[in-house]
């Protein structure tokens, strides 16, 4: 799809990191499985400089008031997965004045594990499930799977890497927004040298009913 967004400074910590360079190439033949991969790359000279790409897919309507359960289903390709600190892809709902990110991330240079995004108390929580570095040259399939509750919580359901399915159960509250939509988001964090790097991505698919 097409209208992707971007921004690197409101991909830091606290919304503020410092500005880095950034782009998206789609239509990808190769390295690709589909014929049509995307090319996400971060680039830049201050360390730890990380950039978020969203892509809005639904306003305040039916689609949004309705939807609870999401799946966020892509396949990734690093050349250089050691220039990466982290991978981070979310699903982000913002519905009846309440804004529902979830955030998951396999900070395979941090902590080695994935981690999920606590929406109320503005952190990231290790889940003790390991996150490795993903391999060089291959793909790697990750799978995220949500559910808002009817009290809009944010339901944690499931990671899985590579078909191994890890069940999570966790819940936490939401926030107050006043936004309103659906958007899915994918994001690359620079490490200590901020070396130059691209990420291939193909098969991206979010399932919402």
């Amino acid at each position: 799809m097409d209208s992707w967004q971007s921004c690197s400074v409101c991909a830091g910590a606290g919304g503020n990191g410092p500005t880095a360079g950034h782009g998206l190439n789609q239509h990808v033949g190769s390295p690709s499985l589909s014929g049509n991969a995307a090319e996400f790359w971060l680039g830049g000279s201050t360390p730890y400089s990380d950039a978020l790409w969203w892509r809005p897919l639904a306003g305040g309507g039916d689609l949004n008031n309705s939807a609870h359960h999401f799946v966020y289903d892509l396949q990734i390709y690093l050349d250089n997965p050691g220039a990466a600190e982290a991978i981070e892809f979310d699903i982000d709902q913002y519905v009846s004045g309440r804004s529902l990110i979830f955030g998951s991330q396999c900070d395979y240079r941090g902590d080695g594990q994935w981690d999920i995004y606590d929406n109320a108390a503005h952190k990231w929580v290790s889940t003790g499930i390991g996150c490795p570095t993903p391999g060089a040259n291959s793909w790697t399939h990750l799978v995220l799977e949500v559910e808002r509750t009817n009290d809009n919580y944010l339901h944690y359901i499931s990671l899985t890497i590579n078909g191994d399915k890890h069940y999570l159960d966790w819940y936490y509250p939401s926030t107050s927004t006043s936004f309103s939509g659906i958007d899915v988001n994918f994001q690359l964090d620079g490490n200590y040298k901020q070396e130059n790097f691209s990420t291939w991505v193909d098969n991206m698919k979010l399932s919402v009913w």
